[in-house]
C-alpha cells in the first residue's frame, strides 16, 4: 500500500472546493464556461477557472466567494479530499495521511476533518479501520449516483464516455416520467410544466434559461405521482446541471431548445403519454449531441489556453 500526502490550499482559500460549493457555479468555473453568463471571453473565463485570483481580470465579483456560504466546512473539506480521490491522486489502496497531517495541511479542525471523513465513508470512497488508518476504496464501491461524486467527476474532466453514461441514465428515467406526468398530472401540474417552458422562452440570459430548464425537468418528475422516482431528484438535477453546462457552449445553435421542450409540454397537456415519451426521447437525443459537441469545444478551448 502506498501513502500520499501533499500540502494544498485549505477549503477556506479561493480554491477548487469553494468553486464547487454550488454545482452550477462550480461547473461553469471549472469548465471555463463563465462566459455563458458573464459575457467575458472564453480565454479569460478559462484563466479564471484555472487561477482563482484571475476573477477580477474577468470583471467578475467572484461567485466562488458568494457560494462559500452554501456549504459547511466539513463538506468543503470532504470535497477537497474527494477531488484528490476522483482524480486518481489518491488511488485504490492509498492510505490517507494521518488526521494530524491532514488537519494541518488543510487548516481545519480535527472535528471538521472527522466529519469530512464520515461523509466520504458514507459515499463508499474510503474506509477507516483502527490502527491501520483510512484507506481509499476501489471505484466500484463508490456511490456513483451521489450528487457530490457527479460534480467531482466533472471537476476531474468530462469526456464522451461520461456524457453517454449520463444520458443513458436520463433515458431510463425521463421519457417514462413524461408519460406518467401526461397520464396522471392534474391541470395544475400541466400548467406548472407549461410555465417552466414559458420561463425558458422569456429568459434574458443563459443562466435564467438553465434555471427554467431545471425547473421543467424537476416539475415533470415531481408530477409523476411516484414518490420513489422523486427520490432520484437530487441525482437527476446534478446530472442535468452537468448536461446543461457542456451543451450550451460558444458557437452552438440553441434555437431548437425551447421548441423541443414545448413539444414535451404540449403532449403532457394533451394527456398523451406516448407522444410525451417520444418527445422527451427526441429532446434527450438532441441534448446528448449538443453535450458531446460542447465537450469537444471546451476541450479545444482549454488546449488553446494552455
Amino acid at each position: 500500500m502506498k501513502c500520499c500526502g501533499r500540502k494544498s490550499r485549505g477549503p477556506d482559500a479561493q480554491g477548487v472546493v469553494i468553486h464547487l460549493a454550488c454545482p452550477l457555479v462550480g461547473l461553469i468555473q471549472l469548465f471555463g464556461l463563465i462566459y455563458l453568463t458573464s459575457g467575458v471571453s472564453i480565454k479569460s473565463a478559462i484563466k479564471a477557472a484555472k487561477e482563482p485570483d484571475a476573477w477580477e481580470d474577468c470583471g467578475l465579483s467572484g461567485p466562488a466567494r458568494q457560494a462559500e456560504g452554501f456549504r459547511t466546512l466539513p463538506s468543503m473539506t470532504a470535497a477537497t479530499l474527494g477531488l484528490r480521490i476522483v482524480s486518481g491522486e489518491w488511488s485504490h489502496g492509498t492510505m490517507l495521511p494521518t488526521e494530524a497531517e491532514l488537519s494541518r495541511d488543510l487548516s481545519v479542525s480535527r472535528s471538521s476533518l472527522r466529519e469530512a471523513i464520515k461523509l466520504l465513508a458514507g459515499k463508499g470512497m474510503i474506509r477507516s479501520t483502527p490502527r491501520r488508518g483510512t484507506m481509499v476504496m476501489p471505484r466500484d464501491s463508490w456511490n456513483r449516483l451521489d450528487p457530490d461524486l457527479l460534480v467531482w467527476q466533472v471537476a476531474h474532466g468530462v469526456n464522451d464516455v461520461f456524457v453517454r453514461d449520463l444520458f443513458e441514465l436520463r433515458r431510463m428515467i425521463e421519457p417514462q416520467s413524461a408519460a406518467l406526468a401526461a397520464e396522471r398530472g392534474d391541470l395544475d401540474a400541466r400548467r406548472a410544466i407549461e410555465q417552466a417552458v414559458h420561463e425558458m422562452r422569456m429568459a434574458i440570459d443563459t443562466s435564467a434559461e438553465i434555471a427554467a430548464d431545471l425547473k421543467f425537468h424537476r416539475t415533470i418528475i415531481e408530477r409523476t405521482g411516484n414518490e420513489l422516482l422523486a427520490a432520484f431528484l437530487p441525482v437527476i438535477e446534478a446530472s442535468l446541471s452537468i448536461s446543461f453546462q457542456v451543451s450550451r457552449a460558444e458557437g452552438m445553435e440553441h434555437e431548437h431548445v425551447v421548441p423541443m421542450h414545448r413539444a414535451v409540454s404540449d403532449a403532457i397537456f394533451a394527456r398523451d403519454p406516448d407522444a410525451a415519451r417520444a418527445a422527451m426521447t427526441a429532446l434527450l437525443d438532441r441534448s446528448e449531441r449538443d453535450a458531446l459537441t460542447g465537450v469537444g469545444l471546451v476541450h479545444n478551448s482549454l488546449k488553446e489556453s494552455a
